[in-house]
This record gives structure tokens, sequence and C-alpha cells, in this order.
């Protein structure tokens, strides 16, 4: 990604401009870094899936926003202007989903503690993916004191070493318990492969093993009603040009049951190239071919994931001529953005207050901006 692949923004006399417009002119906070969000790529993403998926199956299939990638009320809005659900794993997030009375809201998670099942099945969450036989029971409970019945699914674990979900051998060996449990209805099956997945092959072994899970509940004499597919899919810069044939591969794996509803949990791609983040430069060490930004840079490169691309706002077309270290304000060597992470390098000269902009931003960094800065920080929707 570049400047030329993000169509809202242009280069304009070696300047950024966003909508036409000079790119200062929507910063005002003047003491620490700034993100801003696109709202309109964001609902262009929306559309793009939801066509995907309708060329991909012809299945319902229910779009889920996975909301801990980018947990902010604005984004949705936009969510619920184009009829996609939510796919929550904590409390915080599920009271947002009700605030804007969006459904349908799955509720996901490894820990889930009572008041959060309890306010998930108050307010008739679609689904519910259980992590373990415990949970299934600790939610039958909670029904029968109630009076409700929830539906729930089976979060499938990839392998007997991950912590997340239950094993298929002890899924299979243990699936009569579930039938004493009277307040529950055992409708799907879950699995998430990872996140930004760029490699086609290292999630079919997820998929292989919900195929396997199908084939045991629908043994067992239940009839199952969601294939939770989890998300995974990569940045819409990534997969954009093949995400119809992923999305056929995957949904083809199971049978051709009419009545089963497939329900997919993207996040970064439906926001990542909708944000673009920026700081400035808090010092540069010149002798030490070192420059400090305001914010700790760690966090987002070393944990998100991201295919951050970063631009020098002022100086567009700069000439490839140094090789800086580009560090953040954390007291810490692990601090800075590793060299095969800089797609090209930087001019020959940087001044202190120079803008640093950080492209594809909107995931897995609003929650960090909060937290990693020592100024203060903004969130611009545009």
């Amino acid at each position: 990604m570049d400047i030329n692949d993000l169509n809202y923004i242009k280069n304009i006399n070696n300047k950024l401009y966003i909508n036409n417009t000079y790119y200062k002119d929507f910063i005002k906070n003047d003491n620490g870094p700034t993100l801003i969000i696109k709202r309109n790529r964001i609902a262009d993403n929306c559309n793009f899936l939801k066509n995907m998926l309708k060329r991909a199956t012809n299945k319902k299939a229910i779009i889920c926003y996975a909301l801990k990638v980018a947990p902010s009320i604005e984004i949705l809005k936009i969510i619920k202007e184009h009829d996609i659900g939510v796919e929550v794993y904590c409390e915080k997030e599920l009271d947002m989903a009700i605030k804007l009375d969006i459904t349908p809201i799955v509720v996901d998670g490894f820990y889930k503690p009572k008041s959060f099942l309890v306010n998930a099945i108050e307010n008739n969450v679609l689904l519910i993916n259980a992590d373990s036989f415990n949970e299934l029971s600790f939610i039958d409970e909670i029904c029968k004191n109630k009076n409700k019945i929830q539906e729930v699914g089976i979060r499938i674990k990839i392998d007997k070493t991950s912590k997340m979900g239950i094993d298929l051998d002890s899924f299979n060996n243990n699936i009569e318990k579930i039938k004493n449990l009277r307040n529950i209805r055992l409708v799907g099956i879950h699995t998430h492969p990872g996140s930004n997945i760029r490699n086609v092959d290292l999630p079919k072994e997820h998929y292989s093993k919900l195929v396997q899970a199908y084939d045991i509940i629908e043994n067992n004499g239940y009839k199952l009603k969601y294939v939770d597919i989890g998300g995974g899919l990569p940045e819409k810069i990534v997969v954009e040009d093949s995400i119809e044939e992923r999305l056929k591969d995957i949904f083809g794996k199971f049978r051709d049951d009419k009545e089963i509803t497939f329900i997919v949990e993207p996040g970064r791609f439906l926001v990542s190239d909708s944000g673009i983040l920026f700081s400035k430069i808090h010092d540069v060490r010149d002798d030490e071919n070192i420059v400090i930004l305001d914010i700790a840079v760690a966090p987002y490169f070393l944990t998100t994931n991201s295919n951050f691309k970063y631009i020098i706002p002022d100086n567009l077309e700069y000439k490839e001529t140094r090789k800086w270290r580009i560090c953040g304000i954390w007291p810490t060597d692990i601090d800075f953005i590793p060299y095969e992470k800089l797609n090209k390098k930087l001019p020959s000269k940087f001044n202190k207050g120079d803008y640093f902009c950080f492209l594809n931003a909107g995931a897995y960094v609003m929650d960090r901006i909060e937290e990693y800065t020592l100024g203060d920080r903004d969130i611009k929707y545009i």
C-alpha cells in the first residue's frame, strides 16, 4: 500500500491531502498523536464484503464485525447502517452493541465472567460460543435461573496444546452430556484461525476440524444452524483480488445443507485501510541515525500483525537516501520499528516537530493509542 492505493488521499505539491483538504487542517491536537478514520472507506468495505459473500455461497451468510479490532461507537454506527452484526468478547463491547441496538450479536472469548453471560442472555444474543463443557454447564445454570433458553455454539480446539476450545475427541466422547442441559440448545460450531492470515493453506486444518465437528453433531441427533468460521480475513489491500475464491473454498468444505447459516467475523478487513495515524518527531539524534516519535511504536509493530506503511506527509516525494532507526517513547530497546517492517528508506534529513504518518492504521490502533502515548490523543472521524 502507498498513497496511490487509497482514493481518499492525494499528493498535491508534495504534501498529503485527505478528501482534497490539507491534512493539518484535520489535526487539532498539537500535543500527541491523531488517528483519522475515514467513514466512507469502512462503508465501502462493508458493501464489498457483502457482495463477495453473495457470490461465494448460495446459503445465508451473516457478517459480525469483530469489535475488539476497533472498539468505537462511531464505527458501530457505520456497521449498523449496513445491516452488519457484531462479535463481542467482553461486557464492555456487548454494552456498546446493545446501546446502538445492533443485531445479531455473537459472543466469543476465552474468559466470560458471570455478569457478561447474564447480560448476553438477558439481551437475547444470537449465539454464545462456549469454550469448554464447564462453560456450557455455567450457561445452562444461568438460563435455568432466568427461565431462558439460549442457543450456543462450540469452539473447536485446533490442537491439544491450545488453551481455547474443546478438543475434538473430547467433544465426541462427551457430547451426550449436553443433552442433560435443558436450557441451552447446541446449534453451532466455531473456530478462529488467527489474524490477518495471508497464506490460504494455514487455516485449512481449522476448517477441517469444523467439518468433523459438524458430522459429530449431526450424527448425535442435533440439527446444526450456524457454522461460524471466525475471523482471519486479511486486510482488504492484501486479499481484495482473491477473497471470492478464498470464501468459496471455505464454504465448499461443508455439506450442501440449505438450512445452514455461515457466520463470518471480520475485523481488520472492514477497518484497516480506513485509518491514518499521525505522530510527531520528538527528537532527532543525527549522529546515531535515530528518530524518536511521540508514541510507542512497538505495540503496533510487534503485536498487531498489520501491514502498516509510512509516509512523510510534508515530503511525499523524498529521495530514499538514509537508513534511520525509528524509535518510540518506551524506555526499552525493544521499542523501535524493525527494519524489515520499513517498506522503504527514509529522507536524509528530519526535523523535530515533523509529522510521521502511518497508513493502514484502522485496526488494533484505537486501543493502543489510548495507552501508549505520553501526550493527549485525538481520534477524528471524517
